[in-house]
């Protein structure tokens, strides 16, 4: 009854603007197969009244018996979500070691500081642990059992042997959790809060001290916050996600002008010219750093430049072009590790000495 009714509403709103789409043929090409699914999805709105509700009230249904509708997610106690793709349980759980990718990340970072440090520059890494690395206390009972040394382990390892300066984000955020929630119990994220502790850790390792921002300074308690996994489950409304709310007025600077690139569709690079004396940071990163930790490295240096890492895809020539007086590396740890063929662009080939 509903889908026959909700069809002729549907269809008289519908009819004054176009006509009601129709069921769309059998894809016959690459490109059909990419649009099949949304011309799919126009004819089921159009001739299936009521889709949205009904899809919005099943979603609902199965969150409240805790069954995922997405295999992306699963529910962890507390109220808490977890992503699953990326292999990431089995990663900070230490069930996986993909050495090549692994292996592959080290020495493009290693190289990378080797060039960086011949050009009169530093270079740090510091990778955002996965949620599923700290807030252990909130995962599935299934999932509490650590069985090895993790990849987050064995890079910082590697690198310290590689003579490159990495810093362990892990303790920080464990310690911060007296302050506030580090990380998002609906989001792939961290908090407001536990990208400060990273931003101050990362201080503390460069030996910029007066970079430090001190939590109790600027925490301002928790806020509703839109949840990326309770969107993937279609629940984002009714389990709303928890972030901080920090104030960092005291810590603006004066003037910041951002320019922003066009160099990547997924999280184009940017720089921030700001009035501060400080020097020229660079952070190659993803979104656990683009937007939440901009406020924190443009109190502190006189000129940001921020990019993405892109699984290992990154280009040399914007860090020839800035100079950086310092440079942070920093994917999240599900990304820490180099794609198949990734390799970064514009990559001066190491010097080959001739006897």
């Amino acid at each position: 009854m509903i889908p026959r009714y909700g069809r002729q509403i549907c269809f008289l709103v519908l009819v004054w603007n176009r006509v009601v789409a129709a069921l769309p043929d059998w894809p016959d090409s690459p490109h059909g197969l990419r649009e099949f699914p949304r011309q799919l999805d126009v004819y089921a709105k159009d001739n299936f009244g009521f889709r949205d509700q009904l899809v919005g009230v099943y979603s609902t249904l199965r969150y409240l018996v805790r069954s995922p509708t997405s295999e992306q997610v699963t529910f962890g106690r507390n109220g808490w979500l977890y992503y699953t793709s990326d292999e990431i349980f089995e990663q900070s759980r230490g069930q996986i070691f993909r050495a090549g990718r692994v292996n592959d990340f080290v020495d493009i970072v290693a190289r990378l500081n080797e060039l960086i440090a011949a050009r009169g520059g530093r270079m740090i890494v510091a990778l955002p642990p996965n949620p599923h690395s700290v807030a252990t206390e909130h995962l599935p009972s299934w999932a509490l059992r650590f069985e090895g040394p993790s990849e987050y382990n064995a890079i910082l390892e590697m690198l310290t042997r590689r003579n490159v300066a990495a810093v362990d984000l892990r303790p920080a955020l464990e310690e911060g959790k007296v302050i506030g929630p580090v990380y998002r119990p609906r989001n792939t994220h961290w908090t407001s809060l536990g990208a400060l502790l990273a931003f101050n850790a990362v201080a503390a390792k460069l030996d910029h001290r007066d970079w430090i921002i001190d939590p109790a300074e600027v925490l301002k308690g928790t806020k509703a916050d839109h949840g990326d996994l309770a969107a993937m489950l279609g629940v984002a409304d009714m389990a709303p996600d928890i972030n901080t709310s920090l104030d960092l007025s005291n810590y603006e600077p004066d003037r910041a002008v951002t320019e922003n690139f066009d160099d990547f569709s997924h999280q184009p690079s940017y720089a921030v010219e700001t009035s501060n004396s400080g020097e020229t940071v660079l952070v190659m990163g993803d979104s656990y750093s683009r937007k939440i930790m901009k406020g924190y490295f443009t109190a502190r240096a006189g000129r940001l430049v921020w990019t993405h890492f892109r699984w290992c895809g990154f280009d040399w020539s914007l860090i020839e072009e800035n100079l950086p007086a310092t440079v942070i590396v920093m994917p999240a740890e599900r990304y820490a590790l180099c794609w198949e063929g990734k390799k970064p662009l514009n990559f001066p080939a190491p010097r080959v000495e001739r006897h």
